[in-house]
């Protein structure tokens, strides 16, 4: 415990904290946080349930821990983390609402992380209803007994919560004294009751007595835009740190600038809002972060500043603007995504050990599925790869005009070979044993393709199979049709299935 306790310390005791947030907390905005002077960052919440069912995956390509979740529609990213990056500054929450499942899921990553932190504070009917978040702030007890079962579970790393006011000073207090002796090691209090809403005053005035009330570090939450209201609230709680959300988002860079007159000057410019976001979203390229979710934190950073109806703004929320290639180009990082990209692919293909076809998807696995390992058939395939893509991934049609040309070596009907394949798998539920595909990213051909001219507008694609409960991504391709192609030669590499 006492280990611990100065884990704890370096974490939550005068330090500058990016808050947990869902959807926003995950690794591009940590490590931007950290590079803009966050001393700590907590990741978005994961409920215990989802967490339990992750697999840990060590991410050479990225130099990354990968949490990621596999069901029948193919692996899901959950949680991501540099630890070369995010060492002794990472917290993890979790969504609990019982010890047993909060033991669980916390040691599914206690490796990878250097606090476990309790939400205690969400309001959300999906937390509520659940019997988490602060629906444990209501029952004192139950949350003990969570806090409890971690510091009794030998993690070898602290154990945190986050909480909201309760609706009288003395209950607040009670319920911080109980966490403390139940083991808590560090206590987050949302100056704002369950009731309140984001653009209702914190109560700061009532956190005196509350920090007072215990001896472990006290994070304060509510309103911190930047250091005038971190220094502001410090003086009056006398609380240990400050921890920042919807400031964050505001402007991440003014959140954590020590300065309190460059913050104030840079709080409202508008060149300052899109430095952060071009520095974000250049690691959400380094770190293959989904489009999707890039899109809605910038989306999320442009609301905060009344400015989603820019000419930026309107680009960005467009529904053509999907993938990290549209964020890219929308930007200005077309080069700059390029670069990353063709690096990227490049260290795939030396992992690969240089075979073709384009780079294996996350979650992939080099097994048969209990099926023993076979190989595939190497003087076809070498053969074939002499042969241009519009060859190698024929579509049928051509494929049957192929059929009978002298000295022609048929390339193998990769879709065909995985689709028997999958029926094959009778251990597999039904929705497994079918390749499904998904088209997840597009770029403009020149990008990609040397004999496309630089001037021409085409497009090229690239594809993702989900079968027997993975997902393998093809390389780009300039047909959607060759895109599938691709990701089923992927994942028939990956699988270990014949081609004949």
């Amino acid at each position: 415990m006492a280990s611990t306790q100065i884990m704890a310390d370096r974490l939550y005791k005068t330090t500058k904290i990016l808050a947990p947030m869902v959807r926003c907390s995950t690794l591009p905005l940590r490590l931007l946080a950290l590079r803009y002077g966050a001393n700590t960052v907590y990741s978005e919440e994961i409920v215990d349930k989802k967490l339990i069912q992750c697999k840990r995956i060590e991410n050479k390509l990225l130099g990354t821990i990968d949490f990621v979740s596999g069901d029948r529609d193919g692996s899901q990213l959950i949680f991501r983390t540099s630890r070369q990056q995010e060492q002794g500054k990472c917290v993890f929450q979790i969504g609990t609402a019982t010890p047993d499942l909060a033991v669980q899921a916390a040691r599914v990553v206690a490796g990878d992380v250097d606090s476990i932190d309790i939400n205690m504070g969400c309001p959300k009917h999906f937390s509520v209803h659940s019997g988490m978040g602060v629906a444990l702030t209501r029952d004192n007890e139950r949350a003990c007994s969570i806090v409890r079962a971690l510091c009794g579970a030998s993690l070898g790393i602290p154990v945190s919560c986050k909480i909201r006011l309760r609706e009288t000073v003395d209950e607040t207090v009670q319920l911080v004294r109980d966490l403390e002796a139940a083991g808590v090691q560090a206590i987050g209090v949302h100056a704002r009751t369950a009731s309140m809403r984001p653009k209702d005053k914190p109560h700061w005035h009532q956190l005196r007595q509350i920090v007072d009330a215990v001896s472990v570090p006290v994070i304060v939450n509510g309103n911190i835009w930047g250091p005038e209201e971190a220094k502001e609230v410090r003086a009056l709680s006398g609380c240990s740190s400050v921890m920042s959300a919807r400031g964050a988002l505001k402007n991440l860079r003014v959140c954590f600038e020590p300065d309190i007159d460059v913050a104030r000057t840079e709080m409202n410019d508008k060149h300052s809002l899109m430095r952060v976001i071009h520095d974000y979203v250049r690691l959400a390229i380094e770190y293959d972060n989904h489009g999707k979710n890039t899109k809605y934190v910038i989306q999320y950073m442009l609301k905060m500043n009344s400015s989603l109806g820019t000419t930026f703004g309107k680009a960005i929320s467009s529904g053509k603007t999907r993938t990290m290639s549209d964020i890219a180009a929308v930007c200005g990082l077309n080069e700059y995504y390029t670069q990353v990209v063709a690096t990227r692919e490049a260290a795939q293909e030396a992992l690969n050990g240089g075979g073709g076809g384009g780079g294996g998807g996350s979650g992939s696995s080099n097994n048969n599925n209990g099926q023993g390992e076979t190989k595939i058939d190497a003087q076809t395939l070498g053969t074939a790869r002499e042969y241009s893509d519009d060859f190698f991934y024929a579509r049928p049609k051509k494929r049957q005009r192929m059929v009978g040309q002298p000295d022609v070596v048929m390339p193998p009907d990769f879709k065909k070979i995985l689709s028997t394949w999958g029926s094959s798998q009778q251990h597999l539920v039904r929705k497994q044993q079918c390749p499904q595909y998904q088209h997840v990213d597009r770029a403009v051909a020149s990008l990609h393709f040397d004999d496309v001219a630089k001037t021409s507008k085409a497009l090229c694609f690239k594809a993702a199979v989900h079968v027997a409960g993975q997902k393998f991504v093809g390389q780009w391709a300039k047909s959607k049709t060759q895109a599938t192609s691709k990701a089923a030669h992927v994942a028939i590499r990956e699988l270990g299935i014949e081609t004949q």
